[in-house]
This record gives structure tokens, C-alpha cells and sequence, in this order.
């Protein structure tokens, strides 16, 4: 199982791996990270970003390092923030080239792999090729003879790997196999732990990233669960790509990142922000510091799954007027500025039969009354720290066969800082366990924030869905500016998807679910993109939005705002 229990909070085991001098997994506090943007081979910008990240709580700091060059100029930059007296860890990330990867380990503590793009890049694949049981043994083997050197250098010099599986971002034969799936990014991830276990390095951290909540969530439960099959106890990193920037990247990287660290799992964390990167620490401060003050409990039953964590399903239950069924969740709130498929707290109490249930554990009373009323809605009211208790409850439903729908009232709403009490619920939504969620609290920001976290889970569309990488040295136009006009521009056109994105690395493949997107491209220009694929190239960015508004327009998706 994922999880070592999905009702009491336990913390995933992992081993510890040492990344410099700060150890990461097993005991150690769950860690926080961020990374560059600047150029790499500009030492000076760089090293101030660097000091920035680290004043600001930053605990690993992870560097773009694309080319020999780059590698080389990390002595550089070590050497000078060094002498500032920081000794922070240094992340070398690496995504297509081995020999790169080898300089780098010689000189920071941890080096980032892709190994979509550390063997083979991912191809349009306009047909689809066979892969034979041979042919997949033979690739692995390749695989693992051009890894052979990286291990035996980190090996030798103490150096940590992460394997950083990115959606969008797969091999070929894993996505003639898999698809672009949670599942083959997990089978990707451990083609490389099996080689890098048989080789005898263990000084790993594996992560599963996408900008796609659910493909974030899932892939890294099946990637955990695969581990434990094999005994395998890797720590994990956990973060949202892509997530974007302002209140709508926070709560999407809550949402992510608090469902799985709900169920233990998550040893470090990064939020990607399209924001300066020393601003990313304090909302993952946010995020973890609930954790790293909770004990784990103990567990002696064994648990059995009464849903499907890897693939996301809503509870099948009976639908009673705008609550149930196959409807999206809705939200009951207690002012009246709510979009017209929600409710006021007013309306849900006049109209809806309840069953207010505070304990978590249904009462045999309990039990006979939704029997015999299959039309009344179960309202689950937890307190603050046993959210996760209360999944014993509608496992009882399940072994029950009562299929009443289920509103999850959340009180008490009074943090201002990014570990808002709203997104606690963000593990059932996760799991398709509620089919509303009451908000009782006059918190004028509750409403707000539960609308773009369902809408980060794909359940409503009240505005663009609009994705951005938080940038890196790879970035060579001003994203932030492009960001902030694109979300001012197309932010109404609810039925899109668009993706503004820094460097052709990861950009093309992570948006690759998006209608529109911009992909830099080279000095302050950039390429337009529709369904994936390129349409426009050498933009200059400043004309960057105003011509994807004309493409949009040219496809007849425009819609004029009202």
C-alpha cells in the first residue's frame, strides 16, 4: 500500500541520505529547496540570488546546468558563496547530457537527472513502435552502462542523485508501453533506482513531477508502492511544476503537496513559483511546518484501500438535487457572492435533509438512519488535526452500501499565511471521497481559494487554467512580464488551457495538455504553440500575448469577456 495508514498520519520511512552537510529522509525535519534563474555562467547574479535563497530559509539550492560550461562555472560560484560564509547545498540540474552530469558531481553535493532525457529524448511519436521483451532488455542495459559512470564518480565523491521524473518528458519506450501516464512515470523513475540499487548506490532521492495535480499525486503513490514491493526505501522530494505564480500557484502547490504529505509521504519539498525563487521558501516553510511538529501513530491493524488512490474515480453516490451524484462539488458558504452552482449556507439548510456526524466512527443509530432515508446528506464535521480520521467514515459507507452524498464542513478557517485550514481538505478531493464542502467561516478569502483549488483538481472551470514554470538560467525573456499579461488578457476564457513557459527543455512536453502556449525560444523571443505543436516561431516577446490573443482568434476560441 501507499500509505501505512489512510486514517492516522504516519510518516513514510526513508533512508537518510546526506546531501552535504544537511541529511535528508529518515528523522530529519521534511526539508524545503528552491532554485535558480539566473545564468549560470554569470557567477556574480548567481551568487546574490544564492544568499537571497539562503536568508530567506532555503535549504538545498538547485542550479540549471545545461551545458560543460555551466558545470564548469559551478567551482565559481561555490568558491564565492563559500567565502560569504554559506555553505548551502548545491543542486547541479542536468537533463541531457552524461558527460555534464560527471563534471558536475565533482563538484556540488547532489546532481538532478532526467531519465526521460538522460538516455533517449522523447520523439513526436507519429507511429507507434513495438518494443519486444529483447529490446527493453537491451535498452536498460544501455541505460545502465552510460549511468555506470555518474554512480562510480558520486560514489567516489560523496554526491546525491535525484531522479527527477518529469510528465510530459518520457521515452519513448516508456510511452509506447505506458502512455504519458502516472504509472509510466513511476516505471521510468525505477528503471533507473533498479540499476542504481544493483549497481550499490544508495544515495538517491526520486521525485514525479507535473503540473497536473492528480498525475503529481498518483504517479508518486505508484512510484512509493513499487518501491515498497521491492524493499527499495528512497526518500522523496515532492513539488507542483508549472504551478504559476500569485495566490493561484500557492494553492495549487498546497493542494499537491499537502495530499501527500497527509499520507506521510514527501521527505523535501520545492514550490515553483513564476515569482523570484526566494520567494518560494516561506509558502514551503508554510507548507511543511505542520508536519515536522506531528508525530506519527502507531499502527498495528492492517488497512485495507476501500478506493483507487491511483487512479482518480468520484465515490459513486445518490444524487440529491444540486449535491451528488455525477454534479461537481459544490460549495455552501455563508455569504452570498457564490457562482451559480454553489449555495449559500441559508439554502443547503432549508432545502437538505443532514446527518451531522462529529465522531469518526458511524453509531449503529446512525447507520439505521441513512438506511431509511437515502435522500439525507451526511455532513462530516472533524476538527482541525483528525481531518484524516474521518475517511474511517465514509469506508463505513462503503462497506455499508449507503450511498449518501457527502459534505465536508470545515470551521474555524483563520490562518492568513499558505497552510490555509481550507486545503486541508485537499486529500478528498483527491480521492473522490465528497461531493461538497461547507465553508463555515466569514474568512472573506475561504470561498476564493476552494474554487481555484477544485478547479486545480479539474473539477470546475471558473476561469482560464492558465500553467508556468517558475523559469531557470534556461530562460532568456522576461516571463514573469509575459505571465502577468497573459493572465490579464485570457484569464476569461474558462474553457482553455494555456501554458507560458521558459525554455524548450521541459516546456513543449509539460503543456503538453494545454490549447495554447508560449515557449521561449531564444533572446527575448519566443514560439506560440496549438495542441502541442509549434505554430509561430521568433516572436518577440513583447508581442507575445497580443499574437496568441489573434491565434486564439484564429482558431474561433476567442470568447469576449463580459
Amino acid at each position: 500500500m501507499y500509505t501505512s495508514s489512510i486514517y492516522q498520519y504516519v510518516r513514510r520511512q526513508s533512508r537518510e541520505v546526506a546531501i552535504g552537510d544537511i541529511k535528508l529522509g529518515g528523522n530529519n525535519p521534511i526539508r524545503v529547496q528552491s532554485m535558480t534563474n539566473t545564468p549560470t555562467q554569470d557567477t556574480n547574479a548567481t551568487v546574490a540570488q544564492l544568499l537571497r535563497m539562503y536568508e530567506a530559509g532555503c535549504e538545498y539550492a538547485r542550479i540549471t546546468t545545461p551545458t560543460m560550461a555551466d558545470a564548469e562555472n559551478l567551482v565559481n560560484i561555490k568558491k564565492v558563496l563559500n567565502a560569504q560564509g554559506v555553505h548551502m547545498p548545491l543542486i547541479a540540474d542536468v537533463h541531457f547530457n552524461p558527460k555534464v552530469a560527471e563534471a558536475a558531481a565533482r563538484i556540488v553535493e547532489k546532481v538532478r537527472i532526467n531519465p526521460g532525457n538522460y538516455y533517449d529524448r522523447k520523439s513526436n511519436i507519429t507511429q507507434k513502435r513495438e518494443f519486444s521483451e529483447a529490446d527493453y532488455a537491451r535498452d536498460l542495459e544501455q541505460i545502465a552502462t552510460r549511468l555506470s559512470p555518474l554512480l562510480s564518480i558520486c560514489k567516489q565523491y560523496g554526491t546525491a542523485i535525484r531522479i527527477g521524473t518529469n510528465h510530459g518528458s518520457l521515452s519513448e519506450r516508456i510511452l509506447n508501453k505506458y502512455g504519458n501516464t502516472p504509472m509510466g512515470m513511476a516505471v521510468s523513475a525505477m528503471e533507473f533506482v533498479d540499476i542504481c540499487h544493483n549497481f550499490g548506490f544508495h544515495n538517491l532521492v526520486l521525485s514525479m513531477k507535473s503540473s497536473n495535480l492528480m498525475v503529481m499525486i498518483e504517479s508518486t503513490r505508484q512510484l512509493v508502492e513499487l518501491m515498497a514491493q521491492k524493499g527499495y526505501d528512497y526518500p522523496i522530494h515532492l513539488g507542483v511544476t508549472e504551478a504559476g505564480a500569485g495566490t493561484d500557484g500557492r494553492i495549487k502547490s498546497v493542494a499537491g503537496i499537502d495530499t501527500l504529505l497527509a499520507d506521510g509521504i514527501g521527505d523535501t519539498i520545492r514550490v515553483s513559483l513564476t515569482e523570484d525563487p526566494e520567494v518560494e521558501i516561506p509558502v514551503a516553510a508554510s507548507i511543511v511546518k505542520p508536519y515536522n511538529n506531528k508525530k506519527s501513530h502507531s499502527i498495528t491493524a492492517t488497512e485495507s484501500l476501500f478506493y483507487n488512490p491511483y487512479t482518480y474515480q468520484r465515490r459513486n453516490t445518490t444524487k440529491v438535487k444540486q449535491i451528488g451524484g455525477r454534479q461537481q462539488i459544490r460549495i455552501i458558504a455563508n455569504n452570498d457572492n457564490l457562482c451559480e452552482d454553489d449555495m449559500t449556507l441559508e439554502t443547503f439548510n432549508q432545502e437538505y435533509a443532514q446527518l451531522l456526524i462529529k465522531e469518526p466512527q458511524l453509531q449503529s443509530s446512525e447507520v439505521e438512519h441513512l438506511n431509511n432515508n437515502p435522500e439525507t446528506v451526511v455532513v462530516l464535521s472533524p476538527k482541525q488535526n483528525e481531518l484524516k480520521q474521518y475517511r474511517h467514515i465514509i469506508a463505513e459507507l462503503e462497506q455499508k452500501h449507503l450511498t449518501n452524498p457527502v459534505v465536508l464542513r470545515l470551521s474555524d478557517i483563520t490562518h492568513t499565511d499558505w497552510a490555509y485550514d481550507v486545503l486541508r481538505c485537499s486529500l478528498f478531493v483527491a480521492d473522490g471521497l465528497i461531493d461538497a464542502l461547507w465553508l463555515d467561516t466569514n474568512n472573506p478569502n475561504a470561498y476564493e481559494i476552494t474554487s481555484a483549488m477544485l478547479q486545480c483538481f479539474g473539477q470546475r472551470h471558473v476561469k482560464a487554467e492558465i500553467i508556468s514554470c517558475p523559469s531557470c538560467g534556461r530562460t532568456q525573456y522576461h516571463i514573469m512580464q509575459v505571465l502577468a499579461e497573459a493572465k490579464e488578457r485570457l484569464s476569461h476564457l474558462k474553457h482553455l488551457k494555456i501554458g507560458v513557459m521558459g525554455c524548450i527543455v521541459n516546456g513543449p512536453g509539460e503543456m503538453a495538455g494545454a490549447n495554447y502556449g508560449v515557449v521561449g525560444s531564444g533572446k527575448n523571443e519566443v514560439t506560440l504553440y496549438a495542441n502541442g505543436e509549434p505554430v509561430e516561431r521568433h516572436i518577440p516577446e513583447q508581442e507575445a500575448v497580443t499574437r496568441l490573443v489573434e491565434l486564439i482568434k484564429s482558431k474561433n476560441d476567442w470568447i469576449d469577456a463580459k
